[in-house]
């Protein structure tokens, strides 16, 4: 969800028109029982008071919401919001691991 980023009056005007939503997560995800949504933060990145407003939002509104800070831990997410299973998420994270070994 391209949200994030400085941008001219004009043209966050115009992304406003359009439906940009202030602090929105940066991960979507919709099925058919309901929906989740992962912001990703590096290492020591914090959540800012829009992003912090629209989690609250999510969660009085009964949307699943969770900040992570490693790919890691938005596939956890999605398994413990039983989007995929078991082996799915043991067999991504240890492509993760192997194709992150890969590039030292």
């Amino acid at each position: 969800i391209p949200n994030e980023g400085k941008r001219s009056p004009a043209a966050a005007a115009r992304l406003k028109r359009l439906g940009m939503v202030p602090g929105a997560a940066d991960m979507v995800f919709m099925w058919r029982e309901g929906v989740g949504c992962i912001e990703f933060k590096s290492q020591y990145g914090k959540r800012t008071p829009e992003q912090d407003d629209f989690r609250t939002k999510c969660r009085a509104n009964g949307v699943r919401y969770m900040t992570c800070y490693s790919v890691a831990e938005a596939v956890d997410a999605l398994y413990l919001w039983c989007r995929i299973n078991e082996d799915v998420r043991d067999e991504f994270m240890l492509s993760f691991k192997e194709s992150s070994h890969a590039k030292t």
